[in-house]
């Protein structure tokens, strides 16, 4: 584990915590049934980083020098797991169906980056602050009659924030409320998101996907909330070393190479990312 440093951080966020949070829940096509999000969120996936544990000078390329330092854990709800094997998935389950199979489901244990917790539907909530609260140094129990306010700031990452945001809010968890010095961001809304829809010919809103693609991250066991919350905390934090601080413009990494789950570079040579394609006279153009 990377030891803290005493020197001025540097980071443009100062000396907040990062906590990037992705929600999982029930796909309707596979439980048409399921209606309340209480009966629909199956994982909360956290990943935190500590700006003390890596300064900015060090965070070398896309930042992979600081992927030691992020702490990271997945909440499973266990009366919502995700049963395999019924019915047929929704699109955005349709990549872990190649991975895994066509009946392998989207399972809360292909958590890749830290500890699975299974909790109920009861203690999630309390569960989900206390992980927190520890994150921010404080240690005392979560108990809803206690006021609590966090001296340290928190900054909260999410991709497409209002979709996570209801679900939580469905878990009676509010983030400002439960979290006074907080903040909200939306990668999705980002600079680089914006660069990388700009390069996708006015794409306004890229998928997270597109986002790892053009940061050439080859990402594995998507869709788990863990590994999701992980991955968008990672790409953060890339666009902070990829945005220029004199004009704050942010450029899309075309000559980096292939980074794998591990930080391991797997491809040497920048891979060709072509543009989207549209029909002319019956046939394929790019853009």
């Amino acid at each position: 584990m990377a030891a803290t440093t005493t020197n001025t951080p540097g980071w443009a966020f100062g000396n907040a915590v990062l906590v990037a949070i992705d929600i999982e829940i029930h796909c309707r096509k596979h439980y048409p049934k399921v209606g309340s999000p209480q009966d629909r969120v199956s994982e909360i996936g956290v990943a935190s980083f500590d700006p003390r544990r890596v300064r900015f000078a060090d965070a070398g390329d896309r930042a992979k020098n600081t992927w030691g330092s992020i702490k990271a854990c997945n909440f499973a709800v266990t009366e919502n797991t995700h049963i395999p094997g019924v019915g047929s998935h929704a699109r955005h389950c349709q990549d872990r169906q190649w991975l895994l199979g066509a009946n392998a489901g989207v399972k809360a244990t292909d958590f890749d980056f830290g500890s699975l917790y299974n909790v109920s539907r009861f203690h999630v909530k309390k569960a989900f602050v206390n992980k927190i609260r520890t994150l921010l140094g404080d240690h005392p129990p979560y108990n809803k009659d206690t006021p609590y306010h966090n001296n340290r700031e928190v900054l909260f990452l999410f991709f497409d924030q209002n979709n996570d945001l209801r679900w939580l809010q469905g878990l009676d968890i509010d983030l400002s409320t439960e979290f006074p010095n907080s903040r909200i961001v939306d990668i999705q809304r980002g600079p680089l998101a914006a660069a990388i829809g700009e390069r996708m010919h006015g794409k306004a809103k890229i998928s997270a996907e597109d986002m790892y693609k053009y940061l050439r991250f080859e990402t594995v066991h998507m869709h788990n909330g863990g590994n999701d919350a992980v991955w968008e905390l990672r790409a953060s934090l890339a666009e902070l070393t990829l945005t220029d601080p004199q004009t704050h413009e942010t450029r899309i990494p075309d000559e980096a190479t292939t980074l794998n789950k591990d930080g391991i570079v797997v491809k040497e040579e920048p891979t060709y990312i072509a543009a989207p394609e549209v029909m002319v006279d019956g046939e394929a153009w790019e853009l």
